[in-house]
């Protein structure tokens, strides 16, 4: 172990102290990082909003992202969407995600995440839960991201 850390046998501990903090440090600079990405991806998310039969409606792809930073643009988007519905998908690895959410305005009406995800992915295998006003979905068939963007659309105006 202290060949591998290059120090003194003795300094083991001290070399491992170190490290750990390091790592502490870099995966904080990572939180703020990603804090920030999440920022500047919901002003261009918010900038893409549609309005269908007098609602507004989101529907879009976060290029390789992960189900967690998929979730936490997500949870940015439902907190600035109010009256509104929204879809976003990305696809990393091989792998789908999916999230559906309602606006605050609109969650103790006849909108449901689920089933609007639910109906989504009915056509490409995708089939998720949640609650009434958030719901997520992944997998691992490659269904094409512009067909299941079409699919949202055509989905979600029929809510409407």
């Amino acid at each position: 172990v202290a060949e591998e850390l290059n120090v003194r046998p003795e300094d083991i501990a001290k070399e491992i102290e170190k490290l750990t903090d390091k790592l502490k440090q870099m995966e904080k600079t990572l939180e703020v990082f990603i804090n920030k990405n999440v920022q500047d991806n919901v002003a261009g998310i918010l900038r893409s909003i549609k309005n269908i039969k007098g609602m507004d409606v989101v529907i879009n792809e976060i290029k390789n992202a992960d189900s967690s930073f998929l979730r936490k643009n997500a949870d940015s988007v439902k907190d600035r969407l109010a009256n509104g519905i929204f879809m976003l998908v990305s696809e990393k690895d091989g792998k789908i995600a999916l999230i559906t959410g309602i606006g605050k305005s609109l969650q103790a009406g006849k909108f449901d995440a689920v089933r609007i995800l639910n109906d989504i992915g009915a056509d490409f295998g995708i089939k998720g839960g949640g609650r009434k006003d958030f719901a997520q979905a992944g997998s691992r068939s490659g269904p094409k991201i512009q067909d299941i963007l079409k699919k949202g659309e055509a989905v979600i105006a029929g809510y409407i």
